[in-house]
């Protein structure tokens, strides 16, 4: 009865991580992937042969490499019980994507790391988009005039970098519309 439930509870680990869009991995305590998924393929362009029984450097942006074996470390001293992390992977076909990477080890019964089990999230998309609708947020695409709320956070940073007490600072404040409503004014 025990060995079933083992084997069905081994099934259902090996379906979820084949069958799943994140890009997924099993590393042992050398960091050598020993299991991949498809996602994982599809992200750097390497066939699963390719990373099976190698670490991450051939897909890693060389200024990341180092990012890797801190995270092994970390979890395998048990220093921390996961480990995420941004990473950048280099494609065959020279695009670079950034994965956000969760990095927990599996234990077994006595706490001790077996192997890890690393999944991923590509967030290239998501940053490129963020860095195109952020100066949308904080400017005005008419004009090019900073938002109110850029405007507010210039001020407050005059305030903190000003090394005067309160009553003697003298501030210009800026009015977007005259008395006519057409033309600014300075009070």
């Amino acid at each position: 009865m025990a060995e079933l439930a083992r084997l069905k509870a081994e099934e259902r680990f090996r379906l979820v991580f084949e069958e799943n869009v994140a890009p997924m991995i099993c590393a042992d305590l050398d960091d050598l992937i020993n299991v991949d998924n498809e996602a994982i393929c599809a992200t750097v362009q390497f066939a699963k042969e390719e990373l099976i029984g190698h670490d991450s450097k051939p897909f890693a942006d060389p200024d990341d490499i180092g990012i890797t074996g801190e995270a092994l470390q970390r979890v395998t001293s048990g220093e921390a019980d996961k480990v995420r992390y941004l990473k950048r992977h280099l494609r065959k076909d020279g695009r670079v994507n950034v994965a956000d990477v969760l990095r927990p080890p599996a234990r077994d019964a006595e706490g001790k790391t077996m192997y890890l089990i690393i999944s991923e999230r590509d967030i290239t998309e998501e940053r490129v988009l963020t860095a195109q609708l952020s100066p949308l947020a904080l400017h005005d695409p008419l004009t090019g005039l900073a938002h109110r709320a850029l405007f507010d956070d210039w001020l407050a940073q005059a305030r903190a970098r000003c090394a005067t007490p309160a009553w003697v600072r003298c501030f210009c404040w800026i009015s977007t519309t005259s008395k006519g409503g057409t033309t600014p004014s300075v009070t």
